[in-house]
């Protein structure tokens, strides 16, 4: 009878040793309940996920105003002095019967812990990658965690001064959300560095 023969072109498979199997156990004990724990905080804390909205509605104004106030804003730093820019501001004012700005006033940038948004400018020069989620760890701050090629980091601040414009900065989708959350818990190191870099605000919650 005939023995079979092993083919020589079926890939490989190694056996894990003791200590990696576990490793994934303990690894898939603790992964899984914190990714609920982040995806119910980032969901929580994120506007459209948490039913706050986001964009900022705007109020109407007459087009000769907002003209005037893109040509103040274009040209801040032109003005020798803020006092030059000031009275002409009220000058235009009373010309038009209506109050122009003459300098560009910031959205509101209120952030809070777990936040995630999507960057899709990096005009203030930060290093996170655009088009994926990044979550805050902190009330006002600017910082945030990202996970690139598997590995946790932080570095630097992002932009947030344009928080509601959607040209710059988006906040993160419920399928964003999820998947950020798998690459957060997706091994002990990542799992380290995020509980490293949130602090208190993590461990509070993991406290409970």
């Amino acid at each position: 009878m005939a023995t079979a023969t092993a083919d020589p072109k079926a890939p490989k498979t190694s056996k894990k040793t003791v200590k990696q199997e576990i490793e994934d156990a303990a690894l898939a004990s603790v992964s899984v309940p914190l990714r609920k724990l982040l995806i119910e905080q980032m969901v929580k804390a994120t506007p459209g996920l948490n039913g706050q909205p986001t964009t900022i509605p705007k109020p109407a104004k007459d087009p000769k105003v907002e003209a005037i106030e893109k040509v103040f804003f274009k040209n801040e730093g032109n003005f020798r002095h803020d006092s030059d820019r000031q009275i002409l501001g009220q000058l235009m004012s009373a010309l038009l019967g209506a109050k122009v700005e003459v300098t560009k006033a910031k959205n509101a940038s209120k952030t809070v812990p777990f936040m995630a948004v999507v960057s899709l400018d990096n005009s203030n020069g930060h290093s996170y990658q655009l088009g994926s989620p990044v979550m805050f760890r902190n009330n006002g701050g600017s910082t945030v965690f990202e996970v690139v090629k598997g590995k946790g980091r932080s570095s630097g601040n992002i932009n947030v001064e344009d928080m509601y414009d959607s040209t710059k900065l988006r906040f993160a989708t419920q399928a964003e959300v999820e998947e950020y959350a798998t690459k957060l818990v997706s091994s002990f190191e990542n799992i380290q560095a995020l509980r490293r870099w949130m602090g208190s605000a993590l461990d509070t919650l993991l406290d409970k």
